[in-house]
């Protein structure tokens, strides 16, 4: 995996200066490198380099000048070492809402039915001005109907909704009822 890394020089001439940058440039992705100079001189080379196990024989360059005859001299003192990484993992999560929409007569009062023997009034201010209402409903495992019922005045009317097909049949109040 690459990695980005920076190496920070201070005092360094202009003659350390190109043999440094040449020598980060040969290993860094691409010969880039990238580099400023503070008002104090430190001067601040940062590069990408193909795989982190590079950092180490690259620092050991840096350090030592090889003369021609191949005698090497200690240039750099390494002052300190810093390694960040970041990490991260996959997420995934999820969630089901099954909504319903029901249509009513204006002014109509409706129920809905989440399971037999129950049943709840929704408030009118769910209700809209053209009696649509939108809302979100729990399902339990091997549920196939959601069963609401509504009144306006004396007509009352009461429908299943297949939860697979979205299907909405007209049943009798005694089917509304007794729903399981």
């Amino acid at each position: 995996m690459p990695a980005k890394c920076t190496l920070v020089f201070v005092n360094l001439d202009q003659a350390e200066h190109e043999r440094v940058k040449g020598l980060i440039a040969a290993k860094a992705v691409d010969g880039a490198v990238e580099e400023t100079t503070a008002q104090d001189g430190m001067v601040t080379m940062t590069f990408t380099l193909a795989d982190i196990t590079l950092l180490p024989a690259l620092a050991q360059d840096v350090r030592y000048r090889t003369a021609e005859d191949g005698t090497k001299t200690l240039v750099f003192e390494e002052a300190g070492r810093e390694f960040a990484s970041s990490f991260r993992a996959a997420k995934i999560s999820g969630a089901i809402k099954v909504s319903v929409t029901f249509s009513v007569a204006p002014g109509a009062t409706l129920y809905y039915s989440p399971k037999a023997g129950e049943e709840v009034e929704l408030p009118a201010d769910v209700i809209d001005d053209q009696g649509k209402v939108d809302m979100d409903v729990a399902i339990v495992r091997g549920q196939e109907f959601i069963y609401a019922r509504t009144v306006l005045g004396e007509v009352e009317r009461c429908v299943k909704i297949d939860i697979f097909t979205a299907a909405a049949t007209d049943v009798t109040r005694a089917a509304y009822d007794a729903h399981q």
